[in-house]
Parts: structure tokens; C-alpha cells; sequence
């Protein structure tokens, strides 16, 4: 029987190596006991640190044999000598993966993504009715890509604007810089800028038309050239693409027209009635939490920055 075991302790991203030895107070079967205590196991530990008694409590027992390792967690998938977990066995078991010291890190980024929302937004006086919210959001999307979820952590906000929607447009933009802190320059293409340098660049694509998710990725591609700036706002997207609530372009009036021929304004006459007793216009922005904080990290899959990711495949865990 062993005289002496080592095991490691970890809470959070912090871990500490101990070692248990036969003394005239610790016996072997102690030490046999602590050593059999299966991994990932939640346990209390009495100590000081320094070569004195210790005590061990198991709390709550895990599994003995573990869907996954929290060292091969550890590793990225590309390494290729070592055991690495995929992505789907991850996510199966969330619990484990989360407490890797990447995805430690990365929740407090995303920590750190909430708290500067919250106070560039207070420190511009958004305050009572217009307080910035960290939201759930549902929707039904059904989109399997790197950067869709189902459910999501939004960060929204809203403001009354004077005389033009860009005013929350700045605010939006300048709270994206104060963020990310390394960006210095805010820039802002409105959409018919951006499908005239995609043409350029080979794609083919209609003014009216959205963006696929090959042309975003591109567009960001020729920003980064054009405008030595890996953040951009895309202003102005075509009517046709976007919600019925949103602002038509004035200028455009093409655009105008056709959208309201086929809008029947009875339906929504009460709201636009609320109008007529000085309501002021109103402008909202929100972004994804769990997007932002995957760009800002570099990490290839959204599901990375989402605690628990919804999507059209995964309700569990």
C-alpha cells in the first residue's frame, strides 16, 4: 500500500498540487481513500500551506470514468501527438469542458464585454427608462453556421435621437471602440458602398439583395485592406432585407414606394397614431454578447463564448 499520493486542486482557473503522506495522523488507508477519489470530483480540503496535517472531505463524488479529461479539454484541436476533445463532445458535456482554464478566461472577457457596455453606456447618461439590458434572446433560427445560435445573450440599448438615427448609429459605433480599446478609428460604409467593393472583387450581387455569409466574410477581408480597420458599421440596408418597423431611406424613393404599396398601414394605424402626439423617434442597437466576444478573442465557433449553446441541433445540456 502507498505511503504518500499527490492530486490536484482547482477552483476556476487557479489550481494547486498537494500531496497527502502516512504520518502519526494520516494512516494508509487515508491515503488510499484520497488517492481513489475519482477526477473532477468536488471535495473540501483543510489545510494550510506548508508542510503540515491536511484533511480531505469528499463533497460530491464524480463518475469514475469520465466522459472527458479536463487536460485533453485543455489542448486545442489541432494539436496532433496528444489526446484532444471535439467540439460536439464538449458541448454534450458542458459541465466538464467549462472548467478548462481557456473557457475560464474566456467567460471573464465576456464579463469584461458586459461591463464596459454598461459603463460607457451609464457614463453617456443612459439612465431609468433607457438603461442598458443584458438579455436573453430567442429566436427561430435556422442557421447551422460558426456564428448563429438560437438562444443568445444580447446587449441592448436604447435612445430618443434629435434629428437623425446616426446619432445612435455614433453612439453604437463609439461604444464598440470603447470595448475593444485597441481600436482607434470608427468607420462606416453605407450598403451600397460595400456591394460596390464586393463587385469589384468578383461577387455578384444585387443592391437590394443581403449579404451571404461568404460576401460578409469577404467584405470584412476588403475593409481590413482598404481601411486598415477590422471593425467597421454597415449603414443603410436595403428595405427589402430588413424589418417592416425600420425607417425607410428618404433618398431612396424607389425603395420607398414599392415597400409601402405593400404595407397595409391599417393594420398598424394605432402605432403610427401614437405619432401624432409627440412621440419622440426612437433608434435601437443590440449586439450579440457571445458574437463580440468570440471576434474580439479570434475563436473560430460561437458555441466557444456560450455557457450553455442553443441552436437548431442542441437543447441540452
Amino acid at each position: 500500500m502507498c505511503k504518500q499520493c499527490f492530486f490536484v486542486l482547482r477552483q476556476q482557473k487557479w489550481t494547486v498540487q498537494a500531496v497527502l503522506f502516512v504520518n502519526e495522523k494520516i494512516s494508509k488507508q487515508m491515503i488510499k481513500f484520497t488517492a481513489g477519489i475519482a477526477k473532477e470530483s468536488i471535495v473540501d480540503v483543510e489545510g494550510v500551506v506548508k508542510t503540515v496535517d491536511q484533511k480531505v472531505w469528499v463533497v460530491s463524488s464524480a463518475e469514475p470514468r469520465l466522459p472527458l479529461l479536463i487536460e485533453d479539454a485543455s489542448r486545442p484541436e489541432t494539436e496532433e501527438d496528444l489526446a484532444t476533445v471535439k467540439q460536439d463532445i464538449r458541448l454534450d458535456n458542458r459541465i466538464l469542458d467549462l472548467r478548462t482554464t481557456t473557457n475560464q478566461a474566456v467567460f471573464r472577457v465576456e464579463a469584461g464585454v458586459c461591463k464596459y457596455f454598461r459603463n460607457y453606456l451609464t457614463s453617456k447618461g443612459f439612465v431609468e427608462i433607457h438603461t442598458p439590458k443584458i438579455i436573453s434572446v430567442f429566436r427561430a433560427e435556422d442557421s447551422n453556421t460558426h456564428r448563429h445560435l438560437t438562444e443568445f445573450v444580447g446587449l441592448d440599448m436604447e435612445m430618443a435621437f434629435q434629428y437623425h438615427y446616426h446619432e445612435v448609429v455614433d453612439v453604437i459605433g463609439e461604444m464598440f471602440v470603447s470595448i475593444f480599446k485597441g481600436l482607434r478609428d470608427n468607420l462606416r460604409l453605407e450598403y451600397k458602398e460595400a456591394v460596390k467593393l464586393l463587385r469589384e472583387n468578383g461577387v455578384e450581387m444585387d443592391e437590394e439583395e443581403d449579404l451571404s455569409t461568404p460576401a460578409e466574410k469577404l467584405l470584412g477581408k476588403l475593409v481590413k485592406m482598404k481601411y486598415d480597420t477590422d471593425f467597421f458599421i454597415l449603414d443603410k440596408f436595403p428595405l427589402k432585407v430588413r424589418p417592416f418597423y425600420t425607417m425607410p431611406d428618404p433618398n431612396d424613393k424607389v425603395t420607398y414606394y414599392t415597400y409601402t404599396e405593400k404595407l397595409n398601414l391599417k393594420t398598424i394605424q394605432s402605432y403610427i397614431d401614437s405619432f401624432k402626439y409627440g412621440a419622440p423617434p426612437h433608434a435601437g442597437g443590440g449586439i450579440g454578447m457571445e458574437r463580440v466576444t468570440m471576434l474580439y478573442l479570434g475563436l473560430d465557433n460561437v458555441r466557444k463564448t456560450s455557457m450553455f449553446p442553443r441552436d437548431p441541433k442542441r437543447l441540452t445540456p
